[in-house]
């Protein structure tokens, strides 16, 4: 939709809408440490019903650097040193 000419026009352009998309303004990898964190927690879970002694250890070792990953980048976003 035009204006008329000689008139500045009023109507803006909406804005994209991301539904079900929350993403936090002071930190983008919230979110993804959440999703890391949910995923050890799955992992540990999964670990705890094996019934195989070495899936149960291949999990929880996953499970362990996975979290160990999730807290270094959060350590490094929230300007942490994790190695002190």
């Amino acid at each position: 939709m035009r204006a008329p000419e000689g008139t500045a026009s009023l109507v803006r352009p909406a804005l994209p809408v991301h539904k079900g998309v929350i993403m936090s303004a002071t930190d983008p990898t919230r979110g993804s440490a959440q999703q890391m964190r949910q995923k050890v927690q799955e992992m540990e879970e999964a670990a705890q019903r094996a019934s195989d002694p070495q899936e149960r250890q291949k999990l929880q070792d996953k499970a362990r650097k996975l979290r160990e990953q999730s807290e270094r980048q959060g350590g490094q976003s929230e300007g942490i040193d994790p190695t002190i």
